[in-house]
């Protein structure tokens, strides 16, 4: 029966549930045309999966491979090598179940594949019942009496030397086929599938390091290191088998780098750990949070971007576009809060006071002035205090006042001992009002403080003098 040809328009459709013929005649497989197909070698569970339409060994083949003791796996076949491609199937293996195992006590099949593309047929050595000799001995590593020729027969072997077992060892009289474990095997083969075999050389697929000739099993191949740098592998492309830097994401099992985005660490083929960005690749830009600007961030060299630092703009506003504090304007919007625009000069200035930072006063013409002992609230300086919030920074409340922390260790107190109060008190030792911190009397028995920082304001002091001398006029 002839398959429908594929018309040109519809060649990439599936037409039918058997596919459709190219204009060669050649099978178009349905699955063929999608672009979601499988590449040979890749894992499958069924052949629609996969670009030429056969799924052998759980993996996308080239072929059907039905023919006796074949594979496409890689790990199956005699070769190690050629994933997806048809070949010879491992020796001791029989994935298919093609081959018969000879149960009579002759010397038949063994039940699996030769590594030839054929069944094998039970070992040279391996005794057998079929002949009616005597019992079998073992000659050192060699066996003798009723044994397999390894060509099918079962025959006495009378020869002082007997037959060699090797690679197996000798037991029971019989050479130890099919093995059990490693050892049934003469050092240095071990067993493998019922095999005694060489231990396998660099690049050879393997899931044991006991299977690899020195000991180095990585990356599902034997290696000439144990290359377990988080920056190396055994199964790098055209180095399979020799432990090599990579380049880019680390490979599994291995942990990635660190780090994320424009930070994050990768492999730069030149060594065994991850390579990171340092402080000239930017990770962030300016920004503005409000009138304060953040400056644009780097990679610390670990994955990390590290945080800006922040800068105040005021007068003047923070360009949003750039995120940069701006030096000039051309309106108020590009003043600070509470700033306005002389667009004479271009120049931002605060319409009224502002606190700078938590001790600072901005004051409208631009010039700043501190609040210390104290703190600025609200655009004002803290005039006295009632909890330590109240002070600046290396101040303590001691109330109504805030004294440096070293006067308040050794244990001074306000208005004692030289402190100075806010308000007009003073505390220079005296008490206010005193005959030692006086001013002139003017003979009517007043003390006239000699300070009027926070007293009387000068017009007081001025009625006062003309009380005086009136009273000596008289």
């Amino acid at each position: 029966m002839h398959r429908p040809r594929c018309p040109a328009a519809l060649f990439s459709l599936v037409l039918t549930a058997s596919g459709c013929s190219d204009a060669d005649g050649g099978r178009v497989p349905l699955s063929r045309t999608s672009a979601a197909l499988k590449a040979t070698g890749d894992s499958c569970t069924a052949g629609t999966e996969c670009d030429s339409g056969f799924c052998v060994d759980s993996v996308c083949c080239t072929t059907a491979c039905t023919g006796v003791c074949q594979a496409c796996a890689a790990a199956k076949k005699q070769a190690l090598a050629l994933n997806g491609t048809c070949g010879p199937a491992l020796e001791g293996l029989d994935p298919h179940d093609q081959c018969t195992p000879d149960v009579t006590g002759g010397c038949g099949e063994s039940g699996a594949c030769d590594g030839k593309g054929a069944c094998a047929l039970i070992s040279q050595g391996v005794a057998c019942t079929t002949d009616a000799g005597a019992g079998n001995t073992c000659v050192i590593q060699s066996s003798k009496g009723a044994i397999c020729s390894g060509g099918g027969v079962c025959y006495f072997e009378t020869s002082p030397a007997g037959i060699p077992c090797a690679p197996y060892a000798c037991k029971g009289g019989a050479c130890a086929f099919p093995c059990a474990s490693d050892g049934d095997c003469q050092p240095p083969n071990r067993c493998e599938s019922g095999v005694c075999k060489p231990k396998r050389k660099n690049g050879d697929p393997c899931g044991d390091k006991a299977e690899c000739e020195n000991g180095n099993c990585t990356d599902g191949v034997c290696c000439d290191t144990n290359c377990s740098g988080q920056c190396q592998a055994c199964n790098v492309a055209g180095k399979v088998g020799t432990c090599s830097f990579t380049l880019g994401t680390p490979v599994a099992p291995r942990p990635d780098c660190a780090g994320s985005d424009s930070c994050k660490g990768t492999c730069n083929g030149g060594g065994d750990k991850c390579s990171y960005p340092g402080t000239a690749t930017a990770c962030s830009a300016a920004s503005c949070t409000g009138d304060v600007s953040t400056s644009a961030s780097t990679c610390d060299g670990t994955g990390t971007c590290a945080a800006g630092s922040t800068s105040p703009c005021t007068p003047y506003g923070c360009d949003a576009t750039s995120g940069v504090c701006r030096k000039s304007c051309s309106s108020d919007g590009d003043c600070a809060a509470g700033g306005q625009c002389d667009t004479t000069t271009g120049k931002c200035a605060i319409a009224f006071a502002t606190c700078k930072d938590p001790t600072t006063v901005q004051l409208p013409n631009g010039q700043s002035e501190s609040c210390a002992p104290y703190v600025c609230n609200a655009g004002k300086c803290q005039q006295q205090c009632v909890k330590e919030s109240d002070c600046a920074p290396g101040y303590s409340c001691q109330p109504p006042v805030c004294v440096a922390e070293v006067d308040a260790a050794a244990g001074g107190s306000p208005g004692v001992g030289g402190g100075v109060a806010s308000g007009g008190v003073v505390a220079s030792g005296g008490k206010a009002g005193s005959g030692s911190d006086s001013g002139d009397s003017g003979g009517c028995g007043c003390s006239v403080p000699a300070r009027t920082s926070g007293g009387l304001t000068a017009f007081a002091l001025a009625a006062l003098g003309l009380f005086a001398r009136r009273r000596r006029a008289g």
